[in-house]
């Protein structure tokens, strides 16, 4: 059996080489400890049934077990919500798991043969395995002592991240080449993210505990996945080193120009975009740096800015000009935006320079 599996794509991808060619040889730790998440031990036992009964719960996921039963003693650790797991399991049964999401299975101890469909790869310290929702799981441990780390990932989460890198909503699972190398250039930025997660956990800090902020970290576990990762998506996201803002991006910014003086919302933005709220929303937050409406806001304040450096009519009606409905409101987020009121930008008049557009609230 292989223990490399089959490619998808077939194709260079940047961040799995180093500059000038050639491989990577660097000595890599082991980031999966064996003691990673000891606090959060689900079951120690030898009964199959129990074996199987709490990993399916962890994982969300419909298993059985493959081959002939062995003894000893078989160990679950881990934390779950609606849409990701993180789980450990230590045991020397053979699995089965049927499709469902997307999992990303690594070595910590010993050896495991795992496959899908007509590929298989050997789970061992410093490698890992990608399957995709259409993907049903087999494991295979070789001797005692085999242990791995799977982080279960609903579709929909996995989609939510590829749909903001790509700026247009996505209508295909993502397939994935199975095997990775932690130890090359992308593989060792999901090592290192997959490391600081656990690191997070097992810390006792119960602002770790937050689902939020577990949740944060996983995306950016995903995102480094979808660019590391030679996938059915890897063409169309590493296309041109530094590609230009998507189509979806661009056409909600030429509608809020277009409507910038009229009201706006964020369904409206999303139906011009052909997207998704959510979609534009997380596209907006990757590639601007702030949310749809903070856009729209942050723009029509720096209009009103250079009409009040060259206009002689009022605060107020040049703030209802440009869609702005409460004043007192208005009066608060132009101080947060440009460290003065409206009306010192006023006495100021022209000496004014209006900040670059669509950036941070200062």
């Amino acid at each position: 059996m292989s223990e490399i599996g089959t490619g998808l794509s077939g194709s260079r991808n940047p961040l799995r080489e180093p500059a000038g060619g050639g491989t990577v040889d660097v000595e890599m730790e082991t980031v999966i400890r064996a003691g990673a998440l000891r606090e959060f031990t689900r079951t120690r036992t030898s009964d199959a049934a129990e074996l199987l009964a709490c990993a399916a719960r962890l994982f969300h996921v419909e298993l059985s077990s493959v081959g002939a039963w062995r003894g000893g003693v078989h160990e679950v650790r881990g934390v779950e919500h609606r849409d990701f797991s993180v789980g450990y399991i230590e045991s020397e049964a053979g699995v089965r798991t049927a499709p469902g999401a997307y999992f990303l299975n690594i070595g910590v101890t010993g050896r495991m043969y795992t496959r899908r469909r007509g590929e298989a790869t050997v789970l061992r310290t410093g490698t890992g395995a990608l399957f995709g929702p259409g993907d049903g799981q087999e494991f295979q441990p070789e001797g005692p002592s085999a242990a791995a780390l799977a982080l279960r990932l609903s579709p929909s989460f996995v989609h939510s991240e590829l749909a903001a890198l790509l700026g247009h909503d996505v209508d295909a699972p993502v397939g994935f080449d199975l095997a990775l190398d932690l130890r090359d250039a992308g593989g060792r930025a999901v090592a290192m993210l997959v490391g600081s997660l656990l690191d997070q956990l097992d810390s006792g800090d119960p602002v770790f505990q937050h689902v939020e902020v577990q949740r944060g970290q996983l995306r950016s576990i995903v995102t480094a996945l979808l660019l590391a990762q030679p996938n059915t998506f890897s063409g169309e996201l590493t296309q041109g080193g530094s590609p230009p803002r998507p189509r979806t991006l661009r056409k909600a910014m030429a509608y809020i120009q277009e409507h910038l003086a009229e009201p706006i919302t964020l369904g409206d933005i999303a139906r011009a975009a052909d997207c998704s709220a959510r979609t534009v929303g997380t596209c907006f937050q990757h590639h601007v740096g702030v949310s749809p409406m903070a856009y729209v806001r942050n723009e029509r304040l720096d209009r009103i800015r250079d009409e009040l450096a060259r206009s002689d009519d009022t605060v107020g009606e040049i703030a209802y000009r440009w869609g702005i409905g409460h004043l007192g409101r208005f009066a608060r987020q132009y101080r947060l935006r440009f460290g003065e009121s409206p009306s010192e930008t006023r006495r100021r008049g022209a000496s004014i320079a209006t900040p670059r557009r669509g950036g941070r609230l200062r």
